[in-house]
């Protein structure tokens, strides 16, 4: 029996809180904790084994910075916001006398609280010389505090909810719950000097939900001057929000050896299972362009809801499946020289009948196009090509090895975005978005819903919805095109110098376009010569009158991305290594699909003219310039006893951002406008929208 218990810590106590002389606001709020253990042995010697391990982790990290005024100035640099203390204490008040509605605190929020528990167990089991057999199971569950969402809403604000514009109220904070369950079968087995095979069976139990500290309330944005001011009630995307995953997958490898040829053949199919409730303004969302206007029981200025027909039937069920066969060849036609080469077949699986809505499917968009929300795209086998090679070449003291390679690599969607096509088909609820200020506040939906037929249609199919969503009928799993070359180098002295380049290609990247946004009306004179959607109202904002928004999901060839990277490592005498390294790298896309929705993907996006224009800009996960450096030292005692002291460095250039108007400059109901035609192009040197 071996067994081990560790921590890692990081006390208050550790962080820094000034950046040149300007102190850091709650950096001493942050601290972390980590505890383990591990012990495993025999049941059987040297036929039966088990391991087990398990963590607890908690890390605790800054609140909402943003305070409150007393005068309403704005201190950005302070964290100061123009919302003043005395209209959310009115507020609070307000809500508590008229409602019993408690909109929780707005001045000592608090600090936000992430852990996470994690169990692995495994059984490895030598059936005989010629069979191995390990099963493995793994849990986590994970809980982490969220701000409120910064800025979503049927028509964006142009500051965030927690700014030096607006505060938002402690209960309208919301927690991210995820539990998973994962059990894995593996034989690895030898039928003879030729032939072995290894068989993989996994099947995964994933639920992801959100909690929230507020009870059930509608949630409000209350403006001030045109911008945001306050906001309380429950997180507009929470209620009721949950995801469960049902994952299974199969996947077998039979390898035949002959001779300078090793031939690997397999097949692999995954199920995906997914049930989903995401309900948009699930309780309802009010914005008032005033503070007067909510206190004085006046009509908001923009209203959506989220209702189902049913209440007993809230949660989709959808079923998917990717099925791949694949072969490949390594080939050693030397000590020295390795090629190896293969294909793939994917191909995606829709296994579920959608109910189409008539009433969608009599719009006519742009080219006379037409939604289709009762079909999946149609399946088709996506083929990858691959090969590379590792060639050895000594050269006097030193020895070097080149290596590299091409090919085509396919990834899989996250499915649950293409559960937008029947969630938002109005078929099993429906949202509504008014923007005409005729919608009365009232905290209980369900009456409203009931109060309001006319508005509120009772069965699916009466009237699209505000918003839906298609998946293009010819659309694609993600792939790109990988490249890479590079040489390691043996040098003396025992140091070892790696240089390496990679280059992708996007060949089936995912976006989403807004078809239902009309051509623009005009230009703007002067430098600035941007297309324009202003005239006298924004009903030319949409080709089809109303607050439709119709969503693609499809395919760009758009995006790339290269690097090129050097390190240096060498191996000293009494256990000292040494390891240092710089990357620079160039991503570039059209959409980082930030956002859980489509809608989200689509507007989290800059541009200079339509967010459906296909521009590429630099990728927010790129980190242009790396660089690392480790030194560790192993310190060993005895026979059974061991040290090892590291020091990490890593320094990246990061935190891309764009200039962006703060309102919606080209009137194509955005705020999401570059400030030019040219920051378009220095958008180039710098992050989208942050």
């Amino acid at each position: 029996l071996r067994v081990s218990a560790y921590s890692f810590l990081r006390p208050k106590s550790l962080n820094g809180y000034l950046v040149g002389d300007e102190l850091v606001s709650n950096a001493n709020n942050t601290n972390a904790q980590l505890y383990g253990f591990r012990l495993g042995g025999p049941i059987i010697k040297n036929k039966l084994f088990y391991f087990v391990s398990g963590e607890y982790e908690l890390a605790t990290l800054p609140g909402n910075e943003w305070r409150p005024s007393a005068d309403g100035i704005a201190n950005p640099s302070k964290k100061i916001s123009r919302t003043t203390i005395e209209d959310l204490e009115t507020v609070h008040d307000f809500l508590l006398e008229k409602y019993g509605y408690d909109a929780g605190d707005y001045l000592n929020v608090g600090n936000l609280c992430n852990d996470n528990y994690k169990l692995l167990a495994k059984i490895n089991w030598n059936a005989g010389h010629k069979h191995k057999i390990v099963l493995r199971y793994n849990m986590v569950r994970s809980g982490s505090d969220q701000l409120v969402n910064a800025q979503s809403s049927p028509i964006r604000a142009y500051s965030d909810r927690n700014s030096a514009s607006a505060i938002a109220f402690a209960n309208t904070n919301y927690s991210l719950v995820d539990l998973i369950h994962s059990i894995t079968g593996e034989w690895n087995a030898i039928f003879s000097s030729r032939v072995s095979n290894k068989l993989i069976a996994n099947y995964s139990y994933i639920r992801s939900k959100r909690n929230s500290h507020s009870t059930l309330f509608p949630f409000v944005d209350i403006w001030k001057d045109g911008d945001q001011y306050m906001s309380f009630g429950y997180e507009p995307f929470s209620y009721g929000t949950d995801l469960v995953n049902h994952i299974a997958e199969i996947t077998d490898n039979v390898n035949i050896f002959l001779g300078k040829h090793t031939l690997t053949a397999g097949a692999s199919f995954n199920y995906l299972g997914y049930q989903n409730n995401y309900r948009q303004y699930g309780l309802g969302y009010y914005r008032y362009n005033s503070l007067e206007d909510f206190l004085q029981g006046n009509n908001a200025s923009v209203f959506a809801l989220t209702y189902p027909y049913d209440e007993s039937a809230t949660m989709f069920r959808l079923d998917f499946g990717t099925g791949s066969v694949y072969l490949q060849d390594e080939w050693h036609p030397s000590e020295r020289f390795t090629l190896n080469y293969g294909l793939r077949c994917e191909m995606p699986f829709y296994f579920n009948e959608l109910q189409g809505n008539t009433a969608i499917e009599t719009l006519t968009f742009k080219d006379g196009y037409k939604m289709d929300v009762g079909t999946w795209p149609e399946s088709q086998c996506q083929l990858s090509p691959r090969v590379g090679f590792q060639w050895r070449i000594p050269k006097g003291s030193c020895s070097m090895q080149l290596r590299g390679g091409s090919g085509l690599f396919s990834g899989l969607l996250p499915f649950v975005w293409m559960n937008e096509q029947p969630s938002l088909s109005g078929m099993l609820q429906n949202m509504v978005v008014v923007t005409s200020g005729n919608v009365p506040f009232l905290s209980d939906y369900q009456m409203l819903v009931q109060q309001n037929p006319n508005l509120f249609p009772q069965q699916s199919a009466e009237q699209a919805p505000s918003k839906f969503c298609e998946v293009d009928k010819h659309f694609k799993l993600p792939q790109v095109w990988r490249n890479n070359l590079a040489f390691d180098l043996h040098l003396p002295k025992d140091f070892i110098l790696t240089v390496e380049a990679l280059f992708s290609k996007d060949v089936s990247a995912v976006m989403q376009r807004n078809i239902n946004e009309t051509e623009p009306v005009t230009t703007f004179t002067g430098s600035d010569h941007r297309d324009s959607w202003w005239i006298t109202d924004s009903t030319n904002r949409r080709r089809i009158v109303g607050n439709y928004d119709a969503y693609l999901i499809t395919n760009t060839r758009k995006g790339y991305k290269y690097s090129l990277s050097i390190q240096l490592n060498k191996k000293f005498s009494h256990g000292i290594f040494a390891m240092a390294a710089y990357t620079y790298s160039v991503s570039k896309n059209v959409t980082d699909n930030f956002g859980t929705s489509s809608s989200s993907r689509w507007k989290n996006n800059v541009a200079v003219n339509s967010l459906n224009d296909e521009i590429l800009g630099h990728s927010a996960y790129a980190v242009p310039h790396l660089v690392l450096g480790a030194l560790s030292w192993r310190i060993e005692e005895a026979k059974h006893l061991a040290f090892t002291i590291s020091f990490i460095y890593r320094g990246s250039a990061q935190n891309r951002y764009s200039f962006v108007y703060a309102n919606d400059m080209n009137g194509d109901g955005n705020a999401s406008d570059l400030l030019s035609r040219l920051m378009q192009t220095i958008c180039c040197l710098f992050h989208r929208k942050q």
